[in-house]
């Protein structure tokens, strides 16, 4: 990671649409992931029932589910990779 980066946080979003962003986080055992893409909009979904009755997943531009959600429910202010904790990172690229 470079120094340019910074935790995504729901903040982040209304700014970034439209941008073409590079984001990385870190899973377990080396499952690592980077992604390019142009920010499009936050669909709201349904999650798990009674724990947290849903989270905000982020899309790109054309359409296609990033699957970095934000768990807002759970206190959190920033955006997440398939586990709540895993924060993920970004930089505008364009």
């Amino acid at each position: 990671m470079n120094d340019k980066m910074k935790v995504l946080k729901a903040v982040d979003i209304p700014n970034l649409i439209g941008s073409k962003i590079k984001t990385k986080y870190f899973g377990y055992r080396g499952q690592n992931g980077e992604d390019e893409f142009v920010v499009g909009e936050v669909k709201r979904k349904e999650w798990i029932p009674r724990y947290e009755p849903f989270v905000d997943e982020l899309y790109t531009a054309d359409g296609r589910n990033t699957y970095i959600r934000h768990h807002y429910c759970l206190g959190n202010d920033f955006f997440s990779c398939s586990d709540s904790d895993r924060e993920v990172y970004y930089e505008v690229i364009e």
